[in-house]
């Protein structure tokens, strides 16, 4: 089995594809990696704010 790697350019495209609408199965379709691995990136590559979370968490 080949492992592709993909540059961090292109993983941001894809994670900023997937916040545009597009869903994760068009992508791997389109791309190649599983959409496990594109959900990886995009909780990889989103910001959190810590602020609001922990707000969340104390109400």
């Amino acid at each position: 089995m080949t492992v592709i790697r993909y540059e961090e350019d292109c993983k941001n495209s894809i994670v900023e594809t997937v916040k545009a609408g597009r869903r994760l199965d068009e992508l791997a379709k389109e791309y190649g990696p599983s959409t496990d691995s594109i959900r990886h990136w995009v909780k990889k590559y989103s910001p959190v704010d810590i602020n609001v979370n922990l707000s969340q968490r104390m109400s």
